[in-house]
């Protein structure tokens, strides 16, 4: 078991799992299908007993039954924004989406089970919160109607945690040795925050963007207007020397749209601002900066920031990460061999009707498209 700290803040259960709780989420409370609707909309019904005993495929060394695909066939439809008309209109979709899921599941679930994955109290506790409101969230006897055990759904959901907790420990360990790895190449850098004020010196247009002449170079302002710009921020720089605050400076002189707030480290900015910025200590101020847009004044709030220094590896570190983790998960998705085709027990999968199920899902409000004329009821 790979153990370490969560380094990208996810759940244990998260990933495929959280497919599942996206149907809880869509609905308030449990409606329950009409007698009349349970009567009229069995296409695809099936006994518990024809669900779990008819083989639909076969992914490596695992057997998959119409009961189990069904659960996966119920996130696809749910988790991708499906309605009913989208479903009737694109059966075929819905149900790839629903055999890539499952083939992506279980071999990496295969994975897990030869990298001796475990899941504690605290993973089961999630598990089982989620397979409840799973569960809740399911029209009354919809499942009974397709013959889905209670057995088959947490099946499902814990060897998806499988898969959840084993990617998030592999992304976690990575993400640990990125992020020092590049904490140790930044670490003399000066990370910043600081007030930076613009007193335009350009004509703006209403949505204050720097107005341009036909040949693009910018439209500036009278002589008179820039030394009265240069003046205010001579006054505003000596208000904020003796402790005044930047933003209300920045109103009070009328320039309260050209206050930015400016974090980063020194050398990722412009020449003239870093230059500027270089040897400010926390509470200090530059001088007045004539800039192309402007005269501007800088007030550093804070310098060698630790905290920043950390959010930057840590960001940079996610990037690197997912994208290693991606070739990672390509190899593992290789271990088992996958023939579309040959992989499937007849044409089982392929003859299904999936609108009956959308139906159901519809009518009980965990898909958009329920028929007016249908009845649900409420408990």
């Amino acid at each position: 078991m790979i153990k370490g700290k969560k380094y990208l803040k996810k759940q244990v259960v998260a990933s495929v799992l959280a497919l599942s709780m996206a149907a809880a989420s869509l609905t308030g409370c449990s409606n329950g299908l009409s007698s009349s609707k349970k009567e009229s909309s069995n296409v695809g019904t099936m006994t518990q007993e024809e669900a779990s005993t008819t083989k639909v495929m076969v992914i490596g060394d695992y057997d998959i039954y119409m009961d189990e695909l069904l659960v996966y066939a119920i996130q696809a439809m749910v988790t991708n924004n499906g309605t009913l008309a989208s479903v009737k209109a694109n059966p075929d979709t819905y149900k790839e989406q629903t055999l890539s899921l499952i083939r992506t599941t279980k071999i990496l679930y295969d994975v897990t089970q030869h990298n001796d994955v475990t899941l504690n109290d605290s993973d089961m506790e999630t598990t089982n919160n989620t397979i409840d409101n799973f569960l809740g969230s399911m029209p009354d006897g919809l499942l009974e109607k397709y013959g889905i055990s209670e057995d088959v759904v947490r099946k499902v959901f814990t060897e998806q945690t499988y898969v959840s907790k084993f990617e998030n420990d592999i992304k976690n360990d990575m993400g640990k040795k990125v992020q020092s790895d590049i904490e140790e190449k930044v670490k003399d850098y000066n990370f910043t925050i600081f007030d930076y004020i613009l007193f335009p010196t350009v004509e703006t247009t209403e949505d204050d963007v720097p107005a341009t002449n036909t040949d693009g170079s910018y439209k500036y302002v009278s002589d008179d207007a820039k030394e009265k710009a240069k003046e205010n921020a001579e006054a505003l720089l000596e208000e904020l020397k003796a402790g005044g605050d930047a933003a209300s400076l920045a109103q009070k002189y009328g320039v309260s749209n050209y206050y930015f707030e400016r974090t980063g480290y020194v050398g990722s900015f412009t020449d003239s601002v870093n230059k500027a910025v270089e040897n400010l200590k926390a509470g200090e101020c530059s001088g007045v900066l004539e800039e192309e847009l402007g005269y501007a004044v800088i007030h550093m709030q804070t310098d060698h920031d630790e905290d920043l220094l950390k959010n930057y590896a840590y960001a940079v570190a996610s990037d690197t990460v997912d994208s290693q983790f991606e070739k990672l998960e390509t190899q593992w998705l290789s271990s088992i061999e996958v023939d579309p085709e040959k992989d499937m027990e007849g044409t089982v999968w392929a003859d299904y009707d999936l609108s009956g199920l959308a139906q159901s899902l519809a009518d009980g409000g965990l898909l958009n498209g329920a028929s007016s004329t249908s009845s649900t009821g409420s408990n």
